[in-house]
């Protein structure tokens, strides 16, 4: 068995005590060599430690377990290693834990939220912010979403099935329609995992609380959907180069309105205006 990612050991641990033969624990971090000295306080002899990015293993595993996702699944860089690692070193008909990620999205009503982002608009103290008014909106915060910030209803944005998708990160579509006039003020991520065939858990603001928040793709201005309405939303995860985190693309589509953002185009055009600051002399 391999645990990608394996931090402080945990999951390798429980494996060990589960009667796994051998596990190689894997992580990039320095926290790996104090989970191996906590394998060696605890008698866990089966495990071997291997740190760094491009790891080769000794053989091929049976099983490969990570606890690879982040916010939303994808505010962590580890879904393209961890897919690499598994076309290089999983026995044909091995074993993906989790095996299966499902992504979610609802509507989110509550306008405060948007309020919030708004802050820079209103001039405050006096002083025009407006170089960053638009700012906030080209963010994606987590946030435990209570179910009355929602529209009633989750949009399904597809799966992922870890023992055969592809490295590429993929492309998240749904569509909702609604039942009744609301305004909309964004859109509300998460994911739901299927470890096994009997054992699986949410971390969607309807189920029972996770470390795992829910990720917010905000909207510069408010739309108004109306009974009936074709509403589709797309949210894409995607790389830069050089870059440590992934980056977030989001679409919303009302019938012939749509709106695109994304978190980098701002931040691109802040840094084409940059000046240097003059010093004040002595």
């Amino acid at each position: 068995m391999a645990d990608f990612g394996c931090g402080t050991g945990i999951l390798s641990f429980f494996a060990a005590r589960a009667g796994a033969a051998k596990v190689y624990a894997i992580d990039s971090s320095p926290i790996i060599r104090a989970a191996n000295r906590v394998a060696v306080a605890n008698s866990f002899n089966a495990l071997t430690f291997l740190e760094g990015k491009d790891i080769s293993l000794p053989e091929p595993v049976d099983v490969l377990v990570s606890e690879w996702m982040g916010h939303f699944a994808f505010k962590e860089p580890m879904f393209s290693p961890l897919i690499k690692l598994r076309d290089r070193w999983l026995r044909p008909g091995g074993i993906m834990i989790p095996r299966r990620i499902s992504f979610r999205a609802a509507l989110v009503g509550d306008e405060r939220l948007h309020d919030d982002l708004s802050y820079f608009r209103r001039r405050p103290w006096g002083v025009d912010f407006s170089p960053l008014a638009e700012w906030a909106f080209s963010q994606t915060p987590v946030r435990r979403f209570s179910d009355a910030q929602l529209l009633p209803g989750e949009i399904h944005l597809g799966e992922l099935e870890m023992a055969t998708c592809s490295a590429q990160l993929p492309i998240l579509e749904g569509s909702y329609v609604p039942q009744s006039e609301a305004q909309v003020f964004g859109i509300a991520g998460w994911f739901d995992a299927n470890l096994s065939e009997n054992e699986s858990f949410s971390t969607g603001p309807r189920a029972p609380a996770t470390h795992w928040y829910q990720v917010f793709f905000p909207i510069p201005h408010p739309v108004t959907i109306k009974p009936g309405a074709n509403v589709a939303v797309r949210i894409q995860p995607f790389e830069v180069a050089g870059a440590n985190n992934l980056h977030w693309r989001w679409r919303l589509a009302v019938d012939d309105k749509t709106i695109d953002m994304d978190d980098l185009t701002y931040q691109l055009w802040l840094r084409s205006r940059d000046r240097p600051i003059a010093s004040r002399p002595d």
